[in-house]
């Protein structure tokens, strides 16, 4: 059967489009030479969505249920099992229907400082913006010292533009100041294409630490691995 026009033709896959068939199997019934034909004559119709394969009209039922068992509280578990697919599946399809996690309900609150009414979800949430948080900090003479003072230091501290982490190696021969063992420029992890240093990676560690006081000078750096600076924090060593 060719793919000119018949009625007879056209009002079976209609037909067979209500009855919930797939494009292929519209395809060997009717008699159209490919699927793109069927869909052709469907998009003329303004039918878009129709599955090509009957394994997508199971998927797509599949997928209902799960959002169904959802809504009616069951759990992603018990949902995979249920349903006989992987927990990552069930999360995979909530999370593309709006239903990832647990539902919360949505509070209308009066913001404490500038009065303003906002939606939230968070019931211990008091302020619409960060901006009436820090508002009411001020007000309230609760403004964070410590962030003020760290902020000040380092708009007064001495910076040398001229130092770089590969001048640092050099100077200090890739030996880590805090441990005494080798830094490693190859000790690297890459996820998902991007590339991380690790625990061995060279990195510029300041004696006397900016927040309290410190320059970003050559007298005040000095060679460490990033596990080291990290383990050393904020202390003054």
């Amino acid at each position: 059967m060719n793919n000119q026009h018949d009625p007879a033709r056209e009002n079976l896959v209609m037909t067979m489009v209500a009855d919930g068939y797939c494009l292929e199997d519209i395809r060997d019934a009717v008699g159209y030479s490919s699927t793109m034909c069927v869909r052709g004559f469907l998009r003329n119709k303004g039918i878009k969505h129709v599955p090509k394969t009957r394994a997508r009209i199971e998927k797509d039922a599949r997928n209902r249920e799960i959002v169904r068992l959802r809504e009616e509280g069951f759990k992603h578990s018990e949902i995979a099992e249920l349903v006989g697919v992987n927990t990552p599946v069930v999360s995979a399809v909530l999370r593309d229907a709006g239903l990832h996690g647990h539902k919360k309900d949505v509070l209308q609150k009066t913001c404490r400082f500038c009065g303003k009414r906002f939606y939230t979800t968070n019931e211990q949430k008091l302020y619409c913006s960060d901006k009436c948080q820090r508002g009411s900090w001020k007000n309230n003479g609760n403004v964070k010292t410590w962030e003020i003072r760290r902020r000040s230091k380092m708009r007064s501290a001495i910076i040398d533009h001229d130092i770089t982490l590969e001048k640092v190696v050099e100077k200090y021969n890739g030996i880590c100041s805090i441990c005494g063992k080798p830094t490693d420029w190859d000790d690297v992890v890459f996820v998902n294409g991007k590339k991380y240093a690790s625990r061995l990676y060279p990195s510029i560690d300041h004696i006397v630490p900016i927040s309290k006081g410190g320059e970003h000078a050559w007298h005040n750096i000095q060679l460490a691995h990033i596990s080291c600076n990290a383990a050393k924090g904020a202390r003054h060593e």
